[in-house]
């Protein structure tokens, strides 16, 4: 396993990672704190002259941006990409309004090893909170949905630090307190979405919010623009039952944003690609009587999945009531391109693959000899 994945295994790693990312809210490295609050007012009013001008303001030289440790491009992408989205959202494309962006931003995501726009982690982790805060709207809606997010993510990545452990027996972890851990950790996530539903109008996201986060256009490549689907829920699905899924609407899916979550979880997305997901194998030691684990732990990785149903269901609900609102074309999909049908479909796909390994937890519990299972 490459070493920084292995570190993924240490528990102090994630502190160490979360620890960053406060840093990273906290910096400024563009002076961007007071020339960014005029922002909202400048999108309301339509205003996109001023929001150009703006961002030739804060945009800083090839040099300038070299210069920058990783930390601080970060800090600088996510104060470039609310201009970015702002821009797309009034009918400019970014690179055409202002040439050097074309220089620029490749630099700041080679620095950072990211897409050369700004991401779901930048608009909302590396978001700074208060009055600090970058929006495009300063609206409580999407300051609640900045929120969602950081509710969420946090809980969600230990979550995945756990399932790893599941993966590595040589880790020498006690099966049964991880996937405790695991399902325990996913109500983080849970919350995150109800936090969502609770506060953030379905119809004022889709007719305003939802037009800030358009793809853009770069030297002839084209990037999302940050969205919820970046976090990387669809990474702990590959890990925990897709990893092996040959569907290929799903694949493409997951493929197209793999570039847009840390490289930490591109890696582990990628040393298990076409590999036997969790539920793979401990299905396939129940079907030849070769699983160590009893009954109870087993029923313990169900309860991950009903977990990850209690956090699809309201998802996809909010996105149908959010794009039932929608303006038309592309703008009822999200802004990675997809219609919110792709998420019933991936339920689909959980819960058949979890109707399979149930079933072989029910012969383990009761085989056809009579014998109950430990």
């Amino acid at each position: 396993m490459h070493t920084v994945l292995h570190n993924t295994l240490r528990g102090e790693w994630l502190a160490l990672l979360w620890q960053n990312d406060q840093k990273i809210a906290r910096l400024d490295p563009l002076h961007a704190d007071v020339p960014l609050q005029d922002l909202p007012a400048f999108n309301a009013a339509g205003n996109a002259a001023s929001v150009l001008a703006l961002l030739r303001q804060l945009l800083p030289s090839p040099a300038a941006a070299r210069a920058l440790s990783v930390e601080e491009a970060c800090a600088a992408m996510r104060d470039l990409g609310i201009l970015l989205g702002s821009l797309k959202r009034h009918g400019i494309e970014p690179e055409e309004a202002e040439p050097a962006l074309r220089v620029v931003l490749p630099l700041l995501g080679t620095i950072t090893n990211y897409p050369p726009r700004d991401t779901l982690l930048h608009y909302t982790i590396w978001n700074p909170e208060g009055e600090r805060m970058r929006t495009y709207t300063g609206t409580e809606d999407e300051k609640n949905l900045i929120r969602s997010v950081q509710m969420s993510i946090p809980p969600l990545e230990a979550a995945l630090h756990h399932l790893l452990l599941l993966l590595d027996p040589s880790q020498g972890k006690d099966f049964r307190t991880l996937t405790k851990l695991v399902a325990d950790n996913l109500e983080g996530l849970i919350a995150g979405v109800v936090w969502a539903r609770r506060n953030v109008s379905t119809e004022y996201f889709a007719r305003e919010m939802r037009l800030y986060y358009d793809p853009i256009r770069l030297n002839g490549v084209t990037y999302l623009g940050p969205g919820a689907v970046e976090m990387p829920v669809f990474v702990f699905d590959h890990l925990l039952w897709s990893s092996d899924c040959t569907d290929e609407e799903y694949t493409a899916f997951k493929q197209g944003y793999v570039p847009y979550v840390r490289p930490v979880w591109r890696l582990a997305y990628e040393a298990y690609a076409r590999q036997p997901s969790l539920f793979t194998q401990l299905q396939r030691e129940m079907e030849t009587g070769t699983c160590p684990q009893p009954v109870a732990n087993l029923k313990e990785v169900v309860s991950i999945i009903t977990r990850l149903k209690s956090f699809r269901m309201p998802h996809r609900r909010l996105a149908d009531e959010a794009y039932a609102h929608g303006n038309g074309g592309e703008r009822n999909q999200g802004s990675g391109g997809y219609a919110p049908d792709i998420l019933m479909h991936i339920l689909q796909l959980m819960t058949a693959r979890t109707d399979a390994f149930v079933r072989a937890l029910q012969q383990v519990e009761q085989p056809a000899d009579g014998p109950v299972a430990r």
